[in-house]
């Protein structure tokens, strides 16, 4: 728990679920082993990303999120819009970004696309009060990310992973 100095109100920030789309279990490209480990204010990833094979280029990313009143009211669940990246290659390896640490961290270092081989990520530090700081607060948000070789429409899925987690206004 910590306070978001920007809000006036403490908030504290739960990752429940970060693992492989349990649907897509053969992609090419998937995670093991993640660990997130919160320290104060900062969250720190630890994981390893397997790529079978060489990606194809031209990979784009679909985030897809629903919003649920709590973890408990999983039927309450309705989607949120969509946000989709385009070219991910392109903007991956751009420095000063909110996932630049992450790509940085890799050893060996991972390229866009992957090639064949495992990618071992260790401490790559997020700041919570950042992400504390959207307007998500007091709800339980599932998220899946899915990332396609040569475009969305008729591209093929690489990689499918989800994340589930919550930003909760905390009461004293």
């Amino acid at each position: 728990m910590f306070q978001n100095f920007y809000l006036g109100i403490q908030k504290s920030v739960k990752f429940h679920r970060f693992d492989n789309c349990p649907k897509h279990t053969n992609l090419p490209i998937y995670l093991d082993g993640v660990q997130i480990a919160q320290v104060g204010k900062m969250f720190y990833l630890y994981a390893t990303i397997t790529s079978k094979r060489d990606v194809r280029p031209s990979l784009s990313m679909v985030l897809k999120f629903e919003r649920c009143r709590s973890r408990d009211n999983l039927d309450s669940c309705e989607p949120y819009p969509d946000m989709t990246i385009k070219n991910v290659c392109t903007i991956s390896h751009t420095k000063g970004k909110p996932w630049s640490e992450f790509v940085e961290k890799f050893q060996p270092p991972i390229e866009c696309p992957s090639k064949k081989g495992t990618y071992v990520c260790r401490n790559a530090s997020f700041d919570g009060i950042a992400l504390s700081a959207f307007p998500l607060s007091d709800c339980f948000w599932n998220v899946q990310i899915l990332v396609y070789e040569d475009g969305i429409k008729n591209g093929t899925l690489a990689l499918c992973f989800r994340a589930e987690g919550e930003i909760l206004n905390v009461r004293n």
